[in-house]
């Protein structure tokens, strides 16, 4: 499995423990994120957020194994090979399709 199989596989469930779990002020960070991550024009820009908005997500999905799941996600997108391969693949269209899918 992949990483972002293992995202695609782990971020709808943490995004549905969240919409039950959070409070309001954590929906509203997590909105804030979302919002800041498409207002991004360049790419590194863009990613800061993007990662952001994932881990706001899953720190207010109060489950454990999940955050787990996360915090490795959170180690690979660290590297650079990570950060290259998003960097190659960022565009205009890409970025905006990851907007509307969130």
């Amino acid at each position: 499995m992949s990483a972002e199989e293992a995202g695609s596989c782990s971020n709808p469930a943490a995004t549905a423990f969240a919409a039950t779990n959070a409070s309001a002020t954590e929906l509203n960070a997590v909105r804030e994120a979302h919002q800041t991550a498409c207002d991004a024009i360049e790419m590194p820009d863009f990613e800061h957020w993007d990662v952001e908005f994932h881990h706001r997500v899953f720190a207010c999905c109060r489950n454990d194994f999940l955050k787990e799941i996360h915090n490795l996600m959170r180690a690979i997108r660290n590297q650079s090979p990570w950060f290259e391969m998003k960097k190659r693949s960022f565009s205009e269209e890409r970025r905006q399709a990851y907007c509307d899918e969130h």
